[in-house]
């Protein structure tokens, strides 16, 4: 698992010179909260909410990433022939993954917290920070099942950009989750994100609750599904290459 961390930090873009990861990690958080406050209004639950987004996004734009460049540089060939549980080989990706978008979550909240977290206490700016965590983690579970689906086509980046268009309209960043209509809630509640802007807006109103926990659990539990998914569809893509002896994942 160490060994595909490592790998998968030297394939991503945000870390493959030091000005994309200024961009990604310093100056995409801070305009990401700068343009929330903007549309919405100004407050401490807009701030956070959108550092929990941009935690998941780049989370999911890393792994997909990561997973183009092995494919482009014929290292999933190896790792079809790998003996290893792909539940190693491929964590180590996600967990990575999530580094870089806690990272960056992580930079965007501090940046909300100077902005609208005047007098906030200490708990709270603990709890927003595991949720900043907790929420990278999903996007890296998230981010590894698109990136699979992804290299079922030809462009492996083919459908992060409607997740991730997805994931900040149903996030509940500007509004809550529970105010959109059933069938859109319905949908959103599929998201991790959702839970965790839920468990936001339950640590800012009644602090550290009940509520708080199963929600914060409910954000870790999505996105070992949605990491789940993502290995049943490469075993899917491994069993068909075998059986037909194709190279597209090569």
């Amino acid at each position: 698992m160490a060994a595909s961390i490592v790998v998968a930090l030297r394939t991503f873009d945000a870390t493959r010179t030091r000005r994309t990861l200024l961009v990604a990690v310093v100056l995409g958080p801070v305009l990401q909260v700068l343009y929330f406050a903007a549309v919405s209004a100004p407050s401490l639950v807009v701030g956070a909410g959108a550092s929990l987004l941009l935690a998941a996004l780049t989370a999911v734009d890393s792994v997909t990433v990561s997973l183009t460049r092995m494919r482009h540089d014929a290292v999933l060939g190896s790792v079809l022939l790998s003996a290893r549980p792909a539940v190693l080989l491929w964590s180590g990706v996600a967990l990575a993954g999530a580094g870089v978008g806690f990272a960056a979550g992580l930079v965007s909240l501090v940046w909300a917290l100077l902005l609208f977290g005047q007098g906030v206490s200490w708990q709270v700016v603990a709890g927003v920070i595991a949720l900043a965590g907790c929420a990278a983690l999903a996007g890296g579970g998230c981010g590894f099942a698109v990136g699979v689906l992804g290299l079922r086509s030809r462009d492996g980046l083919a459908w992060v950009g409607p997740f991730a268009a997805v994931l900040t309209v149903l996030g509940g960043v500007v509004a809550p989750v529970a105010e959109l209509p059933p069938v859109v809630e319905a949908a959103a509640r599929v998201l991790p994100l959702a839970y965790a802007s839920d468990a936001l807006r339950t640590l800012l109103g009644e602090g550290w609750t009940g509520a708080l926990a199963v929600q914060t659990g409910a954000v870790v539990v999505l996105g070992a599904a949605w990491f789940g998914l993502g290995l049943l569809g490469w075993a899917l893509a491994r069993r068909t290459l075998r059986r037909t002896g194709g190279t597209d994942l090569l």
